[in-house]
């Protein structure tokens, strides 16, 4: 995930699963999202004139509960 548009084509249950991220992460990006307008698991297009969302994905989600996804450790 390298941009913001990596970011939102995500949904939070594979976000989840990268190495070293957990809830506490999620939450500050779900904080993000929502004061951007954003949600996860979006898809667009980039056209001429800007971008076309074809799919307005899904509100992030606070209550989050995924089999495996601890909470990070601090270093």
């Amino acid at each position: 995930i390298r941009t913001l548009g990596d970011l939102v084509r995500q949904s939070e249950s594979q976000i989840l699963q990268v190495k070293n991220f957990g809830k506490k992460s999620l939450n500050e990006i779900a904080d993000l999202l929502e004061r951007e307008n954003l949600n996860f698991g979006m898809k667009y297009e980039e056209t001429p004139d800007g971008v076309r969302i074809t799919d307005q994905g899904t509100p992030p989600n606070r209550n989050v509960a995924t089999v495996g996804a601890d909470d990070e450790e601090e270093v």
